[in-house]
């Protein structure tokens, strides 16, 4: 199978390329600076600093066509090898991942060297790794369970919205005061993972207030609508469509109310900023549709939970 290959210098760095049999290239690539190179067997490129390069072979981000590579069986042991070495030009939190693909390699070779190569990587790289939303599921896995007691590992892997929510639930009792913290100001995610609800109740990072709207996350019947009735006619001077949007509320859990102030309407919003449950009122506050309009609107200062000031996330008042 030819090869193509582009490299493209983020920084300056010497270079060595060498294509089939023969040494191509070998010299100082500036910031900015491209090269092609071609080959019909075998190309194999090395760098005083990997992490300064972008490459890309057939196409394809190298990093993308080993991660195909391995996962489909076709990687060879040394290919590898050759990863776990640094002999392939990665950038770092590139290499920290596929590191986490092979130490789960079905050859017990690869497995040991990626582990071993794992445990000398800088924290630095690690942290690089962890905060890529397109990583790996296997790499989240891979720092939970190795890492996870690192300086910040935790913190990190709560902080990626595209951790799975599984791998996080092990960690928790990690978590720094600013990473729980971090999560309440992120209600979308948390009112849709009961897991990690239930995993902050269980651990002692939470604070007492914390505590009380994780427990009113979890509540399963609805809650009474005698608080909104007020709110509800200033939000909804229609009274057939006020009707309609209470009774909508009334059949709605608590999760399904933060949702609904996050998401829903501008009316709906001016409901809920008076429900019972403070978890409801801060996802009013930390709705992406939430208006300076709705803000300076009479009464909704008023409204909102006292120790929150209300911010609006839209500044678009059409």
């Amino acid at each position: 199978m030819p090869f193509k290959l582009k490299v493209e210098a983020g920084a300056t760095t010497r270079v060595t390329v060498e294509a089939d049999t023969h040494r191509v290239f070998e010299g100082t690539m500036k910031a900015g600076e491209d090269r092609i190179f071609t080959a019909r067997d075998k190309i194999q490129i090395s760098a005083d600093d990997a992490g300064a390069l972008l490459l890309e072979l057939n196409g394809k981000i190298l990093g993308d066509v080993l991660r195909e590579e391995i996962r489909s069986g076709l990687s060879t042991q040394e290919r590898k090898i050759a990863i776990c070495t640094g002999a392939a030009s990665l950038p770092p939190e590139e290499r920290i991942e596929i590191l986490t693909l092979l130490a789960a390699d079905s050859d017990e070779i690869v497995r040991e060297k990626a582990a071993g190569t794992l445990l000398t990587q800088p924290l630095a790289n690690v942290m690089a790794a962890l905060a890529r939303t397109d990583a790996a599921p296997e790499m989240f896995a891979y720092c939970a369970a190795e890492f996870s007691r690192r300086p910040g590992v935790a913190d990190a892997l709560a902080k990626n919205p595209t951790c799975p929510i599984e791998v996080l639930r092990p960690v928790v009792r990690y978590l720094s005061v600013t990473a729980v913290q971090d999560l309440f100001e992120d209600l979308d995610r948390l009112s849709t993972s009961p897991a990690l609800v239930a995993a902050l109740i269980e651990s002692s990072v939470v604070n007492a207030e914390q505590h009380d709207q994780l427990l009113e996350l979890q509540r399963e019947e609805p809650e009474g609508i005698e608080a909104l009735l007020e709110a509800a006619e200033i939000a909804e001077p229609d009274a057939a469509k006020r009707e309609t949007l209470l009774q909508k509320i009334s059949r709605l859990r608590v999760v399904e109310r933060v949702q609904m102030a996050m998401k829903g309407t501008r009316e709906a919003r001016g409901v809920l900023i008076r429900d019972s449950c403070k978890v409801v009122q801060r996802a009013v506050l930390q709705s992406p549709q939430l208006t300076a309009r709705e803000v300076a609107a009479p009464g909704f200062a008023s409204l909102a939970p006292d120790h929150h000031s209300p911010r609006p996330q839209n500044p678009d008042d059409q």
